[in-house]
């Protein structure tokens, strides 16, 4: 594994088409456990990066730590509100990059107007939880 970099020494960048090698190769240093954790189901995440980077309608930054891909985060408009979404890769977890993430995003749908936004969290993901917490005011509810 890499030495671990805080998010204070991370590139976060919009999505672009020249990053899904990167973004592939990122998933696929993912544990099932994660990707089960981020799409709460049996998946690779391939599909799901593959549309992303094929489709708009949605907005995503990418973190990097150097030229390595560390993790990503989505906001994306669902039925009636807006969805949010991140993976960040096993081994650089916990260190404030989701959380940079969610930041960023938070701020640019505020910067439009947009006032609620969903996440999708299982209930044993208490620091994704946390992190939802340290970047808004965030309401819990159980379905």
């Amino acid at each position: 594994m890499a030495a671990q970099t805080p998010a204070s020494h991370l590139h976060i960048r919009a999505l672009s088409p020249e990053q899904l090698f990167d973004l592939l190769k990122m998933v696929g240093r993912c544990s099932p456990s994660a990707l089960y954790h981020r799409f709460h189901g049996n998946t690779d995440g391939t599909a799901y990066v593959r549309h992303l980077v094929a489709t708009s309608g949605h907005e995503t930054l990418t973190a990097w730590s150097g030229v390595r891909c560390v993790g990503l985060a989505t906001l994306a408009r669902s039925a009636c509100d807006h969805e949010l979404g991140v993976l960040v890769e096993d081994g650089w977890q916990r260190r404030g990059i989701g959380t940079a993430l969610l930041s960023c995003l938070v701020a640019s749908a505020r910067a439009r107007g947009i006032g609620q936004i969903v996440a999708e969290v299982l209930g044993e993901d208490s620091f994704v939880l946390s992190a939802l917490r340290r970047v808004g005011p965030a309401v819990v509810t159980l379905e």
